[in-house]
This record gives structure tokens, C-alpha cells and sequence, in this order.
């Protein structure tokens, strides 16, 4: 009996040790005892090569592999100029293996680059890019881009495919060194077939601006290169959804790309009756060039007046008919000129039926109220972007974006409200109205940069111009009857609102390198606003009497200026900076045709950033 109770003891010890995991540790030197740097140790599957897991050298040449399982693996460590190192290795259930230390001898060629020298070569290290390469990676046939990034050591993908490499959060994927249609990594990583890429690089990539003028700006950015082979650089991607319901409800959205190593397209539509308004945001950004071409003066530009078709999560009332539709083009000659221009179009028509009844209670009192209304809803909206970059030119780079959009909207509604005291009609309320709007706008940002082989890296000129026109025409019937007298009051009024406004500022600066990473930037800055009132309110009617009280025409006309000097430092880990500009502002407004006094203010504006 002792016996069996001590095997029964012993069984769930024998079963933890059994799924134990190993943490492998181990130096790595050159043939004159010097530590190897950044040297990849991998364990590969002796059965097809595939990676199973992999550590990297530090700067004294030791290495650790964590939670690695037992069995037969294997081994290679490979490093630049160094002839590859390779052996079988078995891994025990022990806590920890002390492998001791690796010699790699010298190369006699230079490579120029290494790979880990197995069948596949399923990882290598090129200074500071880690790349993978895909046929080393068991997926599904039918599996996606993102499926294959699930499976590369040191890559995580959650659930709403956002990435994560080496601990840090993906913000850029590129396809053969291109932007995918958009700078939204799920774009490429959901739509392109894992057996289309091969190889996967991952790297911190610096700005635009700090690859141009060699002035590091500190600002890196997270990214995936997802290269793909010879014959799969053209091709159709693309999704259909339909569907129908009871009650006539039905529902259909069909996205198609197309890309070629010059040219992408992109085609999306969408059509229901069930309340589901316009694209997702993540369908808008996409098919207005990416995030990049929405950014404007550090902001985000999705500023059209709430008339984007994007759906947010609001909440809807009544019952939407709505449709959607949008194309994106984009033509890259090379990595030097990019051009994409992109249009959207939505319309839906909203029929919204209420009834409210409402019953207050007092002691020995009630007071009810039912309301009815009704009211239908259209609203159209176009929208045209276009995003311009232009760096063929070693000294020189141009970037323009900018579009233009229209819209236009109309609602009619009627209300009839009765309230009641103690079960007699008190009140009736009667309402009739009708409202129209339609208005455009256009955009365009521009920035020029110019850089220099001297003490003077660059010279930064930017501008940008915006001007908007909108008109909206209401006017609305009211009677109200008072019981039981039947006192009738009746206001019958409209108001035309006309808007335009003219907003432009421009910005030069440049930078003047110091001793000790540091550079001195100065600039100039201006701009300025007009924008003209004009309303219309009165009695509606035959004659449509406006009311002068209630009809101003306002002007308004800002102008600014703003110089000043940054001392800025900026290095891979640390950057700040620190500035002071005087500003200027000049405000001269008119009403009814009379100005205002004219209001100059001047004060100076310190700045820091770290």
C-alpha cells in the first residue's frame, strides 16, 4: 500500500519534470578570444530546418535561450565574415545548460552579409535588421500574411491583427519597400497570401525628413518589409460579402486591390438597409492614402463638417438606406516620385418615426404629453484627394497633399404634440419645417526641403491654403392652439446662413549645424484668415420680409507673425529642444459695414520639448 502511494506521489512530480523547459546559455568568440557581437544562435527542427527558437549575442558575446523544449535540435551560429557553426544538440529536461563557449572561425571570403547556413536559412542578421525568411515557417495553404507573422520568433500579432517586434508596437508595413495602398499595417497583413512573401524584414526605420538631410530628428518608427518573390509581385486581392433578411433588409460590401511593381489599386463599395453608415475608419484612412496624406499641420485631418462617410459607432435613429463607394490609385515610377489620388462618394436617406408619451404625477394631478414626429433625411457626399511626393533629386524633395470635397443635404419633418391636464386637452403644438445645405471645400499642403553639403544641412519652406463656402436655407411653421379658448399663435420664419472663408500660413526655417549634435534652427512663420457672414432671418412668407436685427453681415480678417530661433540636440536616444518666437497679431472686423477698432497684439512665446 506504501508503495502505491508513493507512485501516486510520484506521478504528478514525474509529469512536471517531463514539461520542463530548458534555458540555454552560452559565449560566443573569434578565434583571437575577442566576444562576438549580435551573433544569431538558432535551433532549428533537424526534420524540415524550421526555426524553433533563437537567441542573439550581447555585447560580450553571451547568449541565452529561454523556455526551450526537450528533444534533438539543430544548432547554428552564424555572424558576419564567420564561417557558420553547426551541430546536433540535445536538450534535456534539466532547469538550465551551460553550453560553455563557441569559436567562430574567420571567413576567408567576405560574404558581405550572413545567413544561417541551413536549408531554408530560416533567419540572418544585417546590422540592424532582422530578417526571416518565410519558407522556414509552417502555415496553412490558404493562410494570410498575418497568420505567417504569428508564427516568427519575436513577433506577436493580437486578435485585431495589431503587431508587435521585439516588444515594440508596428506602425509601418511595407511590401517590397513600398507603402501597401495605405500606412495602415493591416491593410497588407490581412489581404496579401502568406505564400506570396519571402522573406520578412523587421528594422527601425527613421523619418523621412532625418533620411534626407542626415540630421537625426530621434523620431524611429517600427517596421515590418514583407518582400516577395519573383512572380507574386503583380496580383488580385479582394473580398465579397451579400447577404439578405427578413423584413427586406439586406446587406453587400465588395473590396478589390490590384497591384503591380508600379501601380495600385483599390475598389471599395457598400450598400445596406440596416443602419450601417458609411466606411469604417479604418476603410476611410486606407483610401485616403494612409494616415500620412490625412496629417496636416500636426493634426489629424478629418475635419469635413461631419459629413465623411465613415461609420464612428454612433448611434443611429430610424431606418438608413445608405451606400458607399470609393477608388484609390497610386503610381510609384520608383522609390523616388509617388503619386495617389483617391475618391470617395456616400449618400444615404434616413426615415426616423417617433411617438412619445409622457405622464407626470402629482397628488391628486397628471399632466400627459404625446408627442409624434416624422422626418426624412438625405445627405450626399463626394470627396477627392491627392498625395504627392517627389525626391528624385539628391539635394532637393517636394511633398504636396491636398483634395477637395462637396456635399449636400436636405431634411423635412413634421411634429404635432398635445398635452393634457387631468385628461383634458390643454395644448396642441404644430410644427412643419424644412432645411437644406450644400457647401464645398478644397485643401492643399505644401512643403519644399532643400539641403546643403556645408554648415547649413537644410532649408524647410511649407505653406498651406484652405477655403471653404457653405449655405444653409431653413425656415419652419409653428401654431400653437390654447384650450378652451382656442388662442392660436402662429410663427412662420426663415434664415439663410452664407458662409466663406479663406484660411492660408506659411513657415521657413532651416538648421545650422553646432559642435556636439546640437543645431540651431531659425524661422519665420505667418498667416492669415478672412471670413464673411451673411445672414438672412425674417418672416416667411410671399414676400420673405428679412428682420435687420436679425440679419448681420459680419467680416473678419486675422493676420500674424510670428519669428524666432530653437536651439535643438538630437541624437538616437536623446533628443530636446528649446525655442522663443515673438508674435505679432493683427485683428481688423467689420459688422453691418462698420469696423471695429483695430486690435495689434504683440508677446513672445517660449517653447521645450524632450
Amino acid at each position: 500500500m506504501r508503495k502505491y502511494l508513493f507512485l501516486l506521489f510520484l506521478l504528478p512530480y514525474s509529469f512536471f519534470v517531463s514539461a520542463q523547459k530548458a534555458t540555454l546559455s552560452g559565449n560566443v568568440v573569434d578565434e583571437s578570444i575577442t566576444p562576438v557581437e549580435y551573433a544569431t544562435v538558432a535551433l532549428l527542427h533537424p526534420a524540415d530546418s524550421t526555426l524553433a527558437f533563437f537567441g542573439i549575442t550581447n555585447n560580450t558575446g553571451a547568449f541565452t535561450v529561454k523556455n526551450v523544449d526537450a528533444g534533438q535540435y539543430l544548432m547554428q551560429i552564424s555572424f558576419v565574415g564567420y564561417i557558420t557553426y553547426d551541430s546536433l544538440l540535445t536538450v534535456s529536461a534539466t532547469p538550465t545548460m551551460n553550453m560553455g563557449t563557441f569559436i567562430l572561425r574567420t571567413q576567408l571570403q567576405d560574404l558581405g552579409t550572413v545567413e544561417i547556413n541551413a536549408l531554408k536559412n530560416p533567419l540572418s542578421i544585417k546590422g540592424d535588421t532582422v530578417e526571416y525568411n518565410a519558407g522556414s515557417y509552417k502555415v496553412q495553404p490558404d493562410a494570410s500574411a498575418e497568420d505567417l507573422l504569428r508564427k516568427l520568433p519575436g513577433v506577436e500579432v493580437d486578435q485585431n491583427g495589431n503587431i508587435k517586434a521585439q516588444g515594440e508596437t508596428v506602425q509601418k508595413v511595407l511590401v517590397d519597400g513600398k507603402e501597401f495602398f495605405s500606412d495602415d499595417p493591416t491593410v497588407a497583413t490581412k489581404n496579401l497570401p502568406a505564400d506570396a512573401i519571402d522573406k520578412v524584414q523587421v528594422y527601425d526605420k527613421s523619418s523621412d525628413e532625418a533620411e534626407f538631410t542626415g540630421v537625426d530628428d530621434g523620431l524611429r518608427t517600427k517596421t515590418i518589409n514583407l518582400m516577395l518573390k519573383e512572380g507574386k509581385k503583380s496580383m488580385w486581392l479582394g473580398d465579397v460579402q451579400a447577404g439578405v433578411g427578413t423584413e427586406g433588409t439586406y446587406q453587400a460590401s465588395a473590396k478589390a486591390y490590384r497591384f503591380t511593381e508600379k501601380n495600385q489599386f483599390a475598389g471599395l463599395g457598400m450598400f445596406n438597409n440596416i443602419n450601417q453608415y458609411g466606411f469604417s475608419i479604418h476603410d476611410y484612412i486606407d483610401f485616403n492614402g494612409g494616415i500620412g496624406s490625412l496629417m496636416r499641420s500636426g493634426g489629424f485631418r478629418i475635419t469635413s463638417d461631419g459629413d465623411i462617410p465613415v461609420n464612428f459607432g454612433q448611434s443611429v435613429d430610424g431606418l438608413i438606406t445608405s451606400g458607399a463607394g470609393g477608388l484609390n490609385f497610386t503610381h510609384e515610377s520608383d522609390d523616388k516620385k509617388r503619386i495617389n489620388i483617391s475618391y470617395l462618394a456616400n449618400g444615404y436617406e434616413k426615415d426616423l418615426q417617433q411617438n412619445v408619451l409622457t405622464e407626470n404625477f402629482t397628488p391628486g394631478y397628471t399632466y400627459t404629453t404625446n408627442d409624434t414626429s416624422a422626418q426624412v433625411t438625405r445627405n450626399y457626399y463626394h470627396r477627392l484627394n491627392y498625395n504627392y511626393q517627389n525626391k528624385s533629386d539628391s539635394t532637393w524633395s517636394l511633398f504636396s497633399t491636398g483634395g477637395a470635397s462637396l456635399n449636400y443635404g436636405k431634411a423635412l419633418g413634421e411634429e404635432n404634440t398635445s398635452s393634457f391636464s387631468d385628461g383634458i386637452l390643454a395644448n396642441t403644438f404644430y410644427s412643419l419645417t424644412d432645411s437644406r445645405s450644400n457647401g464645398w471645400k478644397a485643401d492643399a499642403d505644401l512643403t519644399y526641403l532643400r539641403k546643403f553639403s556645408n554648415k547649413w544641412k537644410y532649408i524647410r519652406t511649407t505653406a498651406n491654403a484652405d477655403v471653404k463656402s457653405t449655405l444653409t436655407a431653413s425656415q419652419w411653421n409653428n401654431l400653437t392652439s390654447f384650450f378652451p379658448d382656442l388662442e392660436e399663435i402662429a410663427d412662420a420664419q426663415f434664415r439663410d446662413d452664407k458662409n466663406v472663408q479663406l484660411t492660408g500660413s506659411g513657415r521657413i526655417s532651416a538648421s545650422y549645424s553646432l559642435p556636439k549634435s546640437k543645431y540651431l534652427e531659425p524661422f519665420i512663420s505667418f498667416g492669415g484668415v478672412s471670413e464673411l457672414l451673411q445672414r438672412q432671418q425674417g418672416i416667411s412668407g410671399a414676400e420673405g420680409i428679412p428682420t435687420d436685427s436679425l440679419s448681420p453681415e459680419f467680416q473678419r480678417n486675422n493676420i500674424w507673425l510670428r519669428p524666432g530661433m530653437a536651439v535643438k540636440y538630437a541624437s538616437k536616444s536623446t533628443q530636446w529642444r528649446l525655442s522663443l518666437a515673438a508674435e505679432g497679431l493683427q485683428m481688423m472686423n467689420r459688422l453691418d459695414g462698420s469696423a471695429y477698432p483695430g486690435t495689434a497684439i504683440c508677446h513672445f512665446i517660449p517653447g521645450s520639448q524632450f
